[in-house]
Parts: C-alpha cells; structure tokens; sequence
C-alpha cells in the first residue's frame, strides 16, 4: 500500500513539473561551466630568431560561462539564442 502511494504521489509531481512556459514568455538561464582540452599526438614548432622552440602538449582547463534568452512562441515552439565567453590559453614556450 504504501508503494502504491509513493507510485501516485511522484507521478502526479511529475506532471506538475512537465508543464511548459506560458506562450508569449522570455526566460533568461544562465550557463556556467569548463573546458578540458589537449592536443594529443602532436608536436607544435615555433620558429625564433636563434632556434626553432618545440612545444610539447599539456593539459588545459578553461572557464565558460554566459546566459542564453528563451522565447516561448507557443505551446510546442520556442525560440532560443545565447552568448558565451569561452576561456582560451595560449601556447607558452
């Protein structure tokens, strides 16, 4: 009895929570994240005034972080559009 009663209760929650945004409504999200990233494979060359510097692969991390704007324009279409900052590190020697 008890499960059965769990059972009804998380589904009628669910259906409250599956309800869309009202036609005609913006809504903002903010999105906040990281970049992980390495060149595997692969050996960059600089080429200097005295020598040529070789640069070996390492491991980057980088922040993102922006907002997108959301357009509901009716019950089944809504239109979206962001801008992000991605943040990028250059080759060191």
């Amino acid at each position: 009895m008890k499960k059965t009663i769990i059972t009804i209760m998380l589904a009628i929650v669910s259906m409250a929570t599956f309800a869309q945004k009202e036609p005609g409504s913006f809504t903002l999200y903010p999105r906040i994240g990281m970049n992980f990233s390495r060149m595997s494979n692969s050996e960059l060359y600089e080429m200097g005034e005295k020598e040529d510097i070789e640069h070996k692969s390492k491991f980057k991390t980088g922040l993102v972080a922006g907002a997108e704007l959301q357009y509901q324009i009716n019950n089944i279409l809504a239109l979206s559009g962001g801008a992000f900052y991605s943040q990028q590190e250059m080759l060191e020697p």
